[in-house]
């Protein structure tokens, strides 16, 4: 846990260098609130195409896209999201795909199971 300024942008920046090394073409960091807390954002940098293959929704969660554009998935509904702009993610399965270079700050709370 850290009280510092973390300036997005450069911290995108960096993972999507890491990314574009990445076989995966994909790169995260992850930030908590409080040790052992339950908030937590995580940083995700995704090369044009690549992918967060369909997975479940651990909890309550937001997508918001910092850099680029991208579309969220979840069943027959889709959500193209765009830098500045921000969408809940489904409680359900759903999958997040880059349509150009981005980076986006997914803020999401873990609830017990």
């Amino acid at each position: 846990m850290t009280h510092d300024v973390t300036r997005l942008t450069e911290v995108g920046t960096a993972l999507l260098e890491r990314a574009s090394q990445a076989s995966s073409r994909r790169a995260t960091t992850a930030f908590r609130a409080a040790d052992g807390g339950q908030l937590t954002q995580v940083v995700v940098a995704l090369l044009a195409g690549a992918e967060l293959a369909d997975h479940d929704n651990p909890g309550e969660a937001f997508l918001q896209v910092v850099t680029g554009r991208t579309e969220l998935v979840a069943d027959q509904d889709r959500w193209e999201v765009a830098a500045g702009e921000q969408v809940a993610v489904p409680q359900r399965r759903h999958r997040l795909t880059a349509l150009e270079d981005s980076v986006a700050l997914l803020t999401l709370i873990k609830l017990p199971r």
